[in-house]
């Protein structure tokens, strides 16, 4: 497949600005609005598009969207990019309530329970 073609129709400016939107909508944090921001991206591309180029037009609602679009995969390629070595987490190890790790040999009032 040649993709060649789709690259005529991406416009850097547009790519950026709609990078900065959808990164600033996303940082909201809300699941339902993230669930949506490819087509709020292909959006804010064409009304971009439209507004930049000042015609309306099928090339330019072609690349309004593609560069809409194209954000967004730009944006997931820099976050699974950037999140690489966040994957290397210590995992917490849980020790009970009264007990210790340190030494198994211990008396009952260093495990919690204290003799009455």
């Amino acid at each position: 497949m040649d993709l060649s073609l789709l690259t005529q129709y991406v416009s850097p400016l547009i790519l950026i600005a709609c990078s900065g939107i959808c990164y600033s909508l996303h940082s909201l944090n809300n699941k339902i609005l993230n669930s949506f921001l490819p087509i709020i991206s292909g959006a804010i591309g064409i009304v971009a598009a439209v507004w930049y180029f000042n015609v309306f037009d099928f090339p330019t609602v072609v690349t309004g969207m593609i560069s809409g679009l194209a954000s967004t995969g730009m944006y997931e390629a820099f976050k699974n990019m950037l999140n690489l070595p966040a994957t290397y987490q210590a995992a917490a190890i849980e020790i009970p309530y009264g007990e210790s790790s340190e030494n198994a040999d211990e008396d009952d009032e260093s495990k919690g329970r204290h003799a009455a």
